[in-house]
């Protein structure tokens, strides 16, 4: 009886030693958990210092931080008059009425609250981008630098700027907006409507519908250019067999702006944009104006600290891009 007695005991210590064993795994499984890229950026490459904060997102589709400029602290929303200059306010002909409140609110974003609102929608595509441009978490700071250098070429890093609307509201594939000029191709329905090339390749990311509310949110409009350039990197890396990552990134860049990644020998001029805002990106990185109203340009622009007209370029060209990768 005593001996049936010490064998129950030690089989409900046993029970109880591997209840607490299963629990401690589970808390620990809980606690890593898949944080969709965010982060501080850490990695091997020197002297990259603190990497912006940011946001971890719940990155399933559902939640996404892009959804609200509300998700964004530490915007000014006092942009003054000289960040528009005399760029007049326009609303598109065709345009749904919501069109005019949303581009007048967007024009009180300050050029630093666009590279924080980069920042935050970055941090939504970053596994995307990851997965489709080879980038890595270490890295991340310097290519939240190349997307200011190509919000610099798009938009000079402002919200309301709009073009291709010559046609009217949504009529012409050119037509785009926001911080990255992020064309109405990029959205769901836009290829129904308009004859457009269709871009549902990037099933990791929510796919905005195509409406106003959708095309005027900057953060919506930044988070879908970061689609479209995934967009085109699959493009490349499919249509052209292309391998080097500075290579997919240049033609994706290409193809962001003349909706093809292909015949990079041929359209050589088309690749200046590439090659500019990579150049562009590599002067925000070192320099560190990765939240503040500072900005440069691509030619002799008075006042700016430093212009890129010239990029590398002929069997130069990774140069523009190197600085992404190096250690």
């Amino acid at each position: 009886m005593a001996a049936a007695l010490v064998l129950l005991l030690f089989s409900c210590m046993a029970m109880a030693f591997a209840a607490v064993v299963l629990f401690i795994i589970i808390k620990k499984k809980k606690k890593g958990g898949t944080t969709g890229g965010g982060g501080v950026a850490t990695g091997p490459a020197a002297g990259d210092g603190p990497a912006p904060e940011f946001k971890t997102s719940n990155y399933n589709g559902k939640e996404l931080l892009s959804s609200s400029v509300s998700a964004v602290k530490g915007l000014s929303g006092n942009a003054d008059s000289s960040v528009y200059g005399d760029i007049p306010f326009a609303v598109p002909d065709g345009a749904p009425g919501v069109a005019t409140s949303m581009k007048q609110k967007n024009r009180k974003y300050s050029r630093g609250d666009v590279k924080k609102m980069l920042a935050v929608s970055l941090d939504d595509s970053w596994p995307a981008l990851k997965k489709h441009f080879g980038f890595e978490d270490w890295q991340k700071e310097r290519v939240l630098a190349l997307f200011i250098g190509q919000a610099t070429k798009e938009s000079t890093v402002r919200v309301d700027i709009e073009t291709g609307t010559a046609k009217g509201y949504g009529k012409d594939s050119a037509h785009a907006y926001g911080p990255l000029q992020t064309a109405v191709t990029a959205f769901k329905g836009s290829a129904e409507q308009y004859g457009y090339m269709a871009e549902g390749n990037v099933p990791e990311m929510k796919w905005y519908e195509w409406t106003p509310q959708n095309f005027y949110d900057p953060m919506i409009s930044n988070f879908m250019g970061f689609r479209k350039m995934c967009n085109q990197a699959i493009r490349a890396k499919n249509e052209v067999k292309a391998k080097d990552p500075r290579d997919i990134l240049r033609r994706a860049l290409k193809g962001f702006n003349t909706g093809h990644p292909t015949d990079v020998d041929k359209e050589e001029d088309w690749l200046a944009y590439a090659y500019q805002i990579g150049k562009m990106g590599e002067w925000y990185y070192k320099t560190k104006h990765l939240t503040d109203d500072v900005f440069t340009w691509t030619n002799n622009y008075s006042g700016h600290p430093t212009s890129f007209g010239n990029p590398y370029s002929g069997s130069q060209w990774t140069k523009n891009f190197d600085w992404i990768w190096a250690k």
